[in-house]
């Protein structure tokens, strides 16, 4: 077998033993010399604090080294090096000074691969040098996962290196309380490391069946809204978004209707729909004509003017809803949805639609395509993945607990993450 990469060095070590000795010798005879010539007790006591701080700090450096060259992460990388073969290796002869020939296994070629980690994450680095393992590279995160025993947080792929990102931790989702901060300003706490702002990350997508826990995320991102509060001026201009609410099938969504606050903006037909939809697309158009009307408004969102609180419309079962009403509303409710995703983010108006099922005749791409929170509960087809996040070379893995799936917010995660 070839050694790969080589043995952590004892160097460090012997560095450590030598201060050590060299040290506790300075203490010993210095201290006797002052206390001899000088005769002051206290110039004594002093100095042995003096050498016990830096014993300390010494000890923190080196127990610091070995940490950072944690022998445990190379010896499993080297395990996923071995086991796949990522190297090239042969015998060759080598004559010493006697004129006596021996053989001796040595390795030509290999895929180069580096880490470092910190307090949260280790960072795996595979680097891409046009050779035969280039197409392997961005394929090692399911190995590497394996092998290290944590969970692949995101994989980055560049035209030298493909970077891999794990987790030391597993995430822990946020619990619903009385007392849970879901959002602080326009940021949205989705887990206890995962987050995203609503003024740089807009609109949602969520897709998940029956039982998949699709409601109570649902529920927690109404909580998430209603907790948003204006952070740039003091006093506060606004707090909390307006919350509107379409629920074609009268189902739990709908249920709002009987808090205060929700008056007039929980609407179940497709008539009262279609109104509410168009109002909110509306709102938009107004908005424009009210924040943007000189060049100072330039790179400028919702956030920075005052008294502009968010607005948010839910579309639940966003399939049943396209397909139960005629052509001419289903091209209403296409319109200004589209309206309302393409230029909502800078006026502070956002659409979140939920759907059981992925159907790509029921949501149109253009409308998709700029929706940069999606979320897929339990267990989705290839085609759901497909059409949720775009690609399928996540691997993904089978989901067990309820409200479990995965997440990808555009310029957040990289890719669709387990969450």
């Amino acid at each position: 077998m070839v050694d790969f990469p080589k043995k952590k060095s004892l160097f460090p070590l012997i560095l450590l033993l030598i201060y050590l000795f060299l040290s506790s010798s300075f203490v010993v005879s210095f201290g006797n010399l002052i206390r001899v010539i000088f005769y002051f007790d206290y110039i004594f006591i002093i100095l042995v604090p003096l050498q016990i701080y830096c014993d300390i700090l010494v000890f923190k450096l080196f127990f610091k080294y070995r940490k950072s060259k944690n022998p445990i992460i190379a010896q499993n990388l080297r395990y996923v090096i071995d086991t796949l073969s990522l190297y090239e290796d042969k015998d060759v002869e080598f004559t010493n000074l006697s004129g006596k020939s021996s053989r001796k296994r040595i390795v030509t070629m290999y895929i180069p691969i580096f880490f470092k980690e910190d307090e949260k994450k280790i960072y795996v680095s595979v680097q891409r040098n046009g050779d035969k393992w280039n197409k392997i590279s961005n394929e090692l995160g399911g190995h590497f996962e394996s092998a290290l025993g944590l969970e692949l947080e995101k994989a980055i792929t560049n035209f030298d290196y493909v970077d891999y990102t794990f987790l030391k931790h597993k995430d822990k989702r946020i619990e619903i309380s009385q007392n849970t901060r879901a959002a602080h300003g326009t940021v949205v706490n989705v887990t206890h490391s995962l987050s995203y702002d609503v003024s740089k990350v807009s609109h949602g997508l969520t897709i998940g069946g029956t039982g998949s826990g699709k409601s109570f995320y649902i529920n927690s991102k109404v909580l998430s809204y209603s907790q948003m509060s204006d952070v740039q001026n003091s006093p506060p201009t606004w707090s909390g978004a307006d919350i509107r609410i379409c629920d074609p099938k009268a189902s739990d969504l709908s249920l709002y209707r009987f808090v205060t606050g929700f008056e007039g903006k929980v609407a179940v037909e497709s008539n009262e729909i279609a109104k509410l939809i168009r109002e909110t697309s509306e709102l938009v158009e107004s908005r424009y004509r009210e924040m943007f009307t000189d060049a100072s408004a330039f790179g400028k969102t919702f956030i920075d003017f005052e008294g502009i609180p968010p607005v948010v419309i839910f579309i639940d079962e966003y399939a049943a809803l396209m397909k139960t009403v005629d052509k001419k509303i289903k091209e209403e409710i296409t319109k200004n949805i589209y309206n309302i995703v393409l230029k909502g983010r800078a006026c502070g108006v956002f659409a979140e639609i939920i759907l059981q099922r992925p159907d790509t005749s029921v949501l149109d791409g253009a409308i998709r395509d700029q929706l940069q929170v999606r979320v897929g509960l339990s267990n989705l087809s290839q085609e759901g993945r497909q059409m949720l996040f775009g690609s399928t070379e996540v691997e993904y893995k089978t989901i067990t607990v309820k409200g479990g799936g995965y997440i990808f917010i555009d310029s957040v995660t990289e890719q669709a993450r387990l969450d």
